[in-house]
C-alpha cells in the first residue's frame, strides 16, 4: 500500500513540474537602459536680498524694506519686467545673547528675499551687480533651467530603449542564445532633469566697490531617463 502510494505521489509531483514548466515558457531576461540628452539653459530664477540688524524691530525692518524697494526699482530700470520679480521669503527674528546663562535680548534680524526671473542667461551676473550696488546683502542662489525639457525627456527616453536593447542583444550573443519578443517595457521613476551647477558660478558678491562683475557662466541642463524592458530569450543564438 505504502508503495503505490509512494508512486501516486511521484506522478502528481511529475505533472506538477511539467505543468510548471510548460506555464513559465522560455526563460526571461531583464535588462535596465539609460539615456542622457544635453539641452543648453535658457531661463534663470536668481534669489537674492537684503538683512539687516538693529536694536528695534522697526528700525531693522524699515531698513530692509527701503534698500529692497531701491533694488526694486533698479531691477525695473535695468529692463526687468515686474511681473518677473517677486517676493521670496521674508523674515524677522530676534536675537538674544547669554551672559552668565541669562537669556539677554539684543535686537532683531530682519530679512527680505526677492525671485528675479529671466529668459536672457546672459544678463543674469548684470543682475546680480545691479541689485548689489542697490542695496542686495545677500545673494542665495541661481537656478538655470531649459524651456524644453519635455522633448529632451523623449528623446533620453528613446535612447534608454536603445541602450537596453543594446544591453540585451550584448548579453544574448555572449551567452550563445537568441532574443524573441519584447514581453514589457517600463519608464523607471527616476527620470529627471537637473542643472549642472559648477557651471552656474556666481561670485564677487560686491563686497568691495573696485571688484570686478559677477560672472555666471553658461550652463547646461542634462535630461535623464531610464527603462527595464523583458525579453523572451531563444535556445540558441
Amino acid at each position: 500500500m505504502r508503495k503505490v502510494l509512494a508512486a501516486i505521489l511521484a506522478a502528481m509531483l511529475l505533472l506538477s513540474c511539467a505543468a510548471l514548466a510548460e506555464e513559465a515558457g522560455a526563460p526571461v531576461m531583464t535588462v535596465y537602459g539609460s539615456g542622457v540628452v544635453s539641452v543648453l539653459a535658457d531661463q534663470a530664477t536668481v534669489v537674492l536680498g537684503v538683512e539687516e540688524k538693529a536694536e528695534d524691530v522697526l528700525e531693522a525692518q524699515n531698513a530692509v524694506n527701503e534698500k529692497i524697494n531701491a533694488i526694486y526699482d533698479a531691477l525695473i530700470e535695468y529692463g526687468v519686467e515686474p511681473k518677473n520679480i517677486g517676493t521670496d521669503r521674508i523674515n524677522i527674528s530676534a536675537n538674544y545673547s547669554y551672559p552668565l546663562d541669562i537669556q539677554v535680548l539684543d535686537g532683531y534680524t530682519a530679512s527680505n528675499t526677492l525671485e528675479v526671473r529671466t529668459t536672457d542667461v546672459d544678463s543674469v551676473g548684470e543682475i546680480i551687480d545691479v541689485a548689489f550696488e542697490a542695496g542686495a546683502n545677500e545673494l542665495n542662489g541661481v537656478n538655470l533651467s531649459a524651456s524644453n525639457t519635455e522633448e529632451a525627456k523623449q528623446q533620453a527616453l528613446t535612447l534608454a530603449v536603445q541602450n537596453a536593447m543594446t544591453k540585451a542583444q550584448t548579453l544574448a550573443d555572449a551567452a550563445g542564445v537568441g532574443i524573441g519578443s519584447i514581453l514589457s517595457i517600463e519608464e523607471q521613476q527616476s527620470s529627471s532633469y537637473y542643472g549642472a551647477a559648477p557651471g552656474a558660478a556666481y561670485m564677487n558678491l560686491r563686497e568691495e566697490a573696485d571688484s570686478a562683475s559677477t560672472l555666471v557662466q553658461a550652463s547646461t541642463i542634462e535630461v535623464s531617463a531610464s527603462v527595464v524592458m523583458e525579453f523572451e530569450m531563444g535556445a540558441n543564438g
